[in-house]
């Protein structure tokens, strides 16, 4: 069901909290990133659930692959049929590429050959997949910076064939329209023209950077001029349908990009020249060709060479668009484990880390739909290339529970304190290194000392609504709440530990006031 108010904007955790506080807004609906909540039941579901109550929600992924050769992932549109059942989307849409090869991740929208027989591959996944979540599904064009080099029809014809045989909408980003004939020189209006409009369910609106060479699709900038004219003549042929602004970078304020969004709603539609005369395209009849050719290119996108005539973005050359596709892979899980191990990252310094990361990117194979979740095996890592440093290794273990807390379900069961009976729910850890790494401040967020010494240090990590926080806590501390965690009655606990004197009364007292913030006791 389409929202009555069709302006709309991507959800991200920076406004979180700000929407949470229920603003008066114009936006009408959100659009959730569907990889960042299908394996989380803690605070982002929370969010995304309250939202949910208030405004419609779509679901945008990024993993869904559809035009992978080896067709789609079961086990993935399991979750994405669970969090539907959970937020009811009025809409699910993904991306018209391949992200993966067999069971490895790329975490990237990467572009299609645009064959035949790739089509027809296309349609089956996408008729498994809507078979599958009983819903038609909507899919994105993409950006790319090259081309298959023995492409067989047009992005317009491909998009036109794949949308009227599987009866799939299409999610048409003007932004990837103008990146994509400005850096393959063709002409964006008639591409517009070009799109049958009874496939198009809507229309994303985003920036790019201009990097000389070529126009990157980054959405860490404003919408362009040309874009938004272009928005508006799409407007004026394919009509008014829902639209959302992205924004995955230098993400300013709510209030900032609902001006924007409002702004480019606000523009009245404009009719093209004359000379750009409605003109659809269909893709022909799909044939038997196999997909050999296919599986090669999404088998080895980041180690093949390139080919002669093979086409690329603007003015690089293949071999420089190649180039562009390995940094950007190589940048996306350096940040994703830049954001899980930060710790790691101050204690080692900027370009240390990076050579880990290097060295943690080529031991392992991203497996995982949610980028989120790659990294957890970087203490064993740490532990492994760094013997002589193992407090490395104790901060990363620090750091993967604080991210798992966060991603935990928000535990409310406060009843069981006063029946008298006391247990840490599932919102907080305790964490003990055999190495001094903080700083005993009064701060939430943990300092790191400037040497590690060989001292023990004790740390309990707690949930305060949705921030993860941490308290350094004393060895006797430690072994009291660790105690708490055993179902018993809280007062002969108290009274044996005063009196095996584990632990003072002046001490107790300071635990349970630390005990007292919201999620620690269950």
């Amino acid at each position: 069901m389409t929202p009555k108010n069709l302006v709309g904007l991507g959800l991200r955790g920076e406004h979180f909290n700000f929407l949470l506080t229920e603003p008066q807004t114009d936006i009408g609906w959100f659009e959730a990133i569907t990889e960042n909540f299908i394996d989380t039941t803690g605070a982002p579901l929370y969010v995304l659930t309250e939202i949910r109550k208030k405004y419609p929600v779509a679901l945008h992924g990024v993993a869904l692959s559809i035009g992978s050769v080896d067709g789609v992932r079961r086990e993935l549109l399991k979750k994405i049929r669970g969090l539907a059942e959970r937020i009811e989307p009025f809409q699910i849409s993904d991306h018209f590429c391949f992200s993966r090869f067999g069971r490895e991740e790329y975490h990237e929208l990467l572009p299609l050959p645009l064959t035949h027989a790739m089509a027809k591959r296309a349609v089956q996944n996408i008729d498994a997949a809507q078979a599958y979540l009983k819903r038609t599904l909507v899919f994105e064009n993409i950006s790319a910076y090259m081309e298959y080099p023995h492409n067989e029809m047009s992005e317009v014809e491909f998009l036109n064939f794949i949308a009227e045989k599987s009866g799939c909408k299409i999610l048409l980003d003007i932004n990837n329209v103008f990146v994509n004939a400005t850096n393959f020189r063709y002409n964006a209006r008639r591409f517009i023209r070009g799109i049958n409009p009874a496939h198009v369910a809507g229309y994303h609106l985003a920036g790019f950077t201009d990097l000389a060479t070529h126009l990157f699709d980054t959405h860490a900038a404003k919408i362009s001029s040309p874009v938004l004219q272009l928005y508006r003549e799409a407007r004026y042929h394919i009509g008014d349908k829902p639209v959302s602004l992205e924004r995955d970078a230098a993400i300013p304020s709510f209030r900032v990009l609902e001006r924007e969004i409002l702004r480019a709603q606000s523009l009245t539609p404009k009719p093209m020249p004359a000379r750009y005369a409605n003109k659809m395209h269909s893709g022909g009849a799909a044939t038997r060709k196999r997909l050999k050719e296919e599986t090669r290119w999404q088998k080895y996108i980041y180690s093949r060479k390139a080919e002669r005539g093979e086409r690329a973005a603007g003015s690089l050359t293949p071999t420089g668009a190649q180039k562009v596709y390995r940094t950007a892979h190589t940048l996306r899980h350096t940040q994703a484990l830049e954001e899980k191990y930060f710790l790691v990252k101050a204690s080692l310094g900027d370009k240390a880390f990076l050579r880990l990361a290097q060295k943690y990117i080529a031991a392992h194979t991203p497996t995982h739909a949610d980028l989120g979740r790659y990294g957890e095996d970087l203490p064993r890592f740490l532990q492994k290339h760094f013997p002589h440093r193992p407090y490395l290794a104790d901060l990363a273990l620090l750091e993967l529970a604080r991210y798992n807390l966060y991603c935990q379900a928000l535990d409310q069961s406060p009843q069981d304190l006063f029946a008298g009976k006391v247990r840490l729910s599932k919102n907080a850890y305790l964490w003990s290194s055999a190495t001094t790494l903080f700083h005993n401040t009064a701060a939430a967020s943990l300092r790191l000392v400037k040497r590690p010494t060989q001292t023990p240090q004790y740390v309990l990590l707690y949930r305060r609504t949705f921030a993860v926080e941490a308290k350094i806590l004393s060895r006797a501390e430690f072994d009291f709440i660790a105690g708490l965690a055993k179902p018993r009655l809280l007062a002969d606990y108290i009274t044996t530990a005063e009196v095996q004197k584990k632990i003072t009364a002046a001490a107790v007292k300071k635990v349970f006031r630390i005990l007292a913030l919201p999620g620690i006791l269950a």
